[in-house]
């Protein structure tokens, strides 16, 4: 005895037919929104994963943070479309962004399709204080993260082209606050800022640097310029201020020359000329003293000395005033550098952009015009199988005729010979060839049956039977009959032939495998059998005009003892895919059933 099957095993047999596999997890390079947070997808450009954005912690790099944020729960797909908003950059739309995910105008950042056909708007941004409260993480480990997320920068610093020629340094993008002042050297300067990446340290060069170099000599770091600062002499980060500190100083050291000499840069040219006209003035008055008056020379150096020490005081603070304003020209000069500097970086983001969308703008252009050239070839490869499949059925039809006339002209011959014999053959098969008009349905085996059945033995239920073509002259079968006591199901395939001179006949041989089951209580009386066994049968079906059509056959079913059976039936032709059927099968256990027939 085989096992019981019950209506739930059937069931999963009827959905594991009709399901499809389900999709795997789809792939993202970007970002997505998830539970009203962003998430990272995917593998970010090298570029892109070593920008600097603020965090609680400082600036770090893109990578850094999308480890600290996670994974998140993950994207599918399905039909085409995402089951959550994906964005091309790593924060949903909120940047930063690479040469290729520009935010576009209309807002137009987020996409459910991997073709972007839909907008959808900005998501949320990254949980940064979620992030770094969640896991508090030793400085051994801190410091990794770091240096595996600055592996990007250092590398793109090092790969330069040329040996010794002027290049543009790359851009970190803008950190989070001050950087760390290095304190750890004493070749720095205590308002130095030192950077260090991947064990290279970093200073900012003084305002005015400019930005290209040689090779993996400088970076730049919210706007600034950053040298070396190991290979960097010290002389090379002084300022205005301080060297005109040194200046002085050295002006203000013992000389052997007389002081009246010694003429500082800050003087005006109208002191210079005054101090010229005094030292005149004094030598002619010593000369005049060595043949003169001298109580009138002394009396005359006294003036002199006074007119120096007045003018003394009036160099220090015209000194005062030259200083003040060349500290607040300074001041302008540097405010002037610092917005010049930002105009520039606004120009080379606006350029940036313009030149991403131009890049999308043609490449949207040659994909258009590639759709439209594969478009015109398909309409006219289109065109050419059209043209020859009229013409095959033009050949068809002209061979279709003659063949037709040969059958004409050989029936004719046949009916004289027959009229000449005395032989009736003719006009039998006169009447099983079917006229052009009528349609040949008793081909046609893919369709779905519904009917209502009542069993000998089981009383009445339901019967559905569904039959699909898989090549030439073969189709599988599945039928499936529920009554209130009885069930059965078939499952196999058929072999089907219309001969050439009998073509309202369909020859149709059917082989699977069935099986039944059989519940009944009524009061004392309790049975529950089951069986399974090997079902073959032959039949045909016969088109009597353009409106029925008749099925009849014999066959042989070895569940339960195994036993014979006839069936038959007839179809009523409701429409080109629709039909009224019924059904009559004796054997041991009869059945009758009317219901629909639907040709797919």
């Amino acid at each position: 005895m085989q096992p019981t099957m019950s209506l739930t095993g059937t069931a999963g047999l009827v959905c594991l037919l009709l399901l499809s596999p389900a999709l795997r997890a789809a792939e993202w390079n970007g970002s997505y929104s998830a539970n009203g947070r962003c998430y990272c997808s995917g593998t970010l450009p090298p570029s892109l994963a070593a920008r600097i954005v603020p965090t609680p912690l400082g600036g770090q790099s893109v990578a850094t943070v999308c480890a600290r944020i996670g994974d998140g729960p993950g994207l599918t797909q399905s039909k085409g479309r995402f089951d959550r908003v994906v964005y091309a950059d790593a924060q949903c739309g909120h940047g930063p962004f690479s040469a290729i995910s520009q935010p576009l105008p209309e807002d137009c950042s987020g996409t459910r399709e991997p073709g972007a056909d839909d907008c959808q708007a900005a998501g949320p941004e990254w949980d940064l204080e979620t992030a770094y409260r969640s896991r508090n993480r030793d400085s051994t480990d801190q410091e990794a993260l770091d240096q595996a997320s600055a592996s990007a920068v250092v590398e793109s610093i090092s790969t330069v082209d040329g040996v010794g020629a002027a290049v543009a340094p790359p851009v970190l993008g803008a950190a989070a606050g001050k950087p760390a002042v290095a304190s750890d050297t004493a070749a720095a300067a205590a308002d130095a800022v030192i950077v260090k990446i991947d064990g290279r340290r970093w200073r900012q060069a003084p305002v005015g640097t400019p930005e290209t170099g040689a090779p993996g000599s400088r970076i730049i770091l919210d706007g600034r310029v950053y040298v070396d600062a190991d290979k960097t002499p010290a002389s090379f980060f002084a300022r205005p201020e301080t060297a005109r500190r040194q200046v002085a100083r050295r002006t203000a050291k013992p000389s052997s020359q007389p002081a009246d000499l010694i003429v500082t840069r800050q003087e005006t040219a109208e002191a210079v000329r005054a101090r010229q006209a005094r030292l005149l003035d004094e030598a002619r008055l010593r000369l005049a003293g060595k043949d003169g008056d001298k109580p009138a020379v002394g009396a005359a150096l006294e003036r002199v000395e006074d007119d120096e020490e007045r003018q003394v005081a009036l160099s220090a603070a015209e000194k005062r005033a030259i200083e003040r304003r060349e500290a607040r020209e300074a001041e302008a000069s540097q405010a002037a550098a610092d917005r010049l500097a930002a105009e520039r970086l606004a120009a080379e983001r606006l350029a940036a952009r313009k030149a991403a969308r131009l890049a999308r703008a043609e490449e949207q252009r040659a994909a258009d015009q590639a759709a439209a050239k594969l478009a015109a070839d398909e309409a006219a490869r289109n065109k050419a199988r059209n043209a020859a499949r009229i013409a095959a059925v033009n050949t068809a039809r002209e061979k279709q005729a003659d063949a037709v006339d040969s059958s004409v002209d050989a029936m004719e011959a046949d009916a004289v010979d027959a009229d000449k014999r005395g032989s009736s053959a003719s006009p039998v098969l006169s009447a099983l060839r079917m006229p052009d008009a009528v349609r040949a349905s008793s081909r046609e085996f893919g369709y779905l049956d519904a009917m209502p059945i009542n069993y000998d033995f089981g009383g009445g239920g339901i019967a559905l039977e569904g039959s699909a073509v898989i090549r030439e002259s073969f189709r599988l079968l599945a039928q499936l009959g529920v009554a209130s006591d009885y069930r059965e199901l078939l499952v196999g395939a058929s072999y089907f032939i219309t001969p050439p001179m009998a073509d309202r006949m369909t020859l149709v041989m059917t082989a699977g495998v069935e099986t039944g089951e059989f519940e009944l209580q009524r009061g004392a009386v309790n049975t529950d059998l089951s069986d399974t066994g090997v079902h073959v049968a032959a039949g045909s079906r016969f088109v009597v005009n353009d409106r029925f059509e008749l099925q009849a056959g014999v066959g042989y079913s070895s569940f339960f003892d195994g036993d014979p059976f006839v069936f038959g039936g007839g179809f009523y032709h409701l429409g080109h895919t629709l039909d009224l059927i019924s059904r009559v099968e004796l054997g041991d256990n009869d059945s009758l059933g009317i219901g629909v027939r639907y040709y797919y």
